[in-house]
């Protein structure tokens, strides 16, 4: 038996959107508070640590939009819901608020 960290899947996730909708809205909104911890990388040129933040959500959204953003996704991608949800959820607000300095992926 191996160790799995993720507790909620995409398909558990979908469930919860149909059926507990605050329970889904809280942990899309705990998910997307992760986007303002300083995610990032070491710059290897420089050795020095870079805050990345690939995701902008827009002044006003709520969690309810956020939480519709996500829900909508899982809707949209049955193909991804094996993945663990925390994932989805990422993906879902990246598809919708990606920060305009990573428009484009890089070369």
């Amino acid at each position: 038996m191996t160790a799995q960290a993720n507790f909620l899947s995409g398909n558990d996730l979908h469930d919860f959107c149909t059926g507990s909708v605050p329970f889904a809205r809280g942990y899309i909104m705990g998910v997307a508070d992760l986007n303002d911890l300083n995610l990032g990388g070491v710059d290897l040129s420089g050795q020095t640590f870079v805050q990345r933040q690939f995701i902008c959500v827009p002044q006003g959204v709520t969690g309810q939009q956020a939480g519709d953003v996500v829900c909508k996704y899982l809707v949209d991608h049955p193909e991804e819901r094996q993945n663990p949800a925390a994932l989805l959820v990422y993906k879902a607000l990246l598809a919708a608020w990606r920060c305009p300095q990573w428009k484009s992926p890089p070369p």
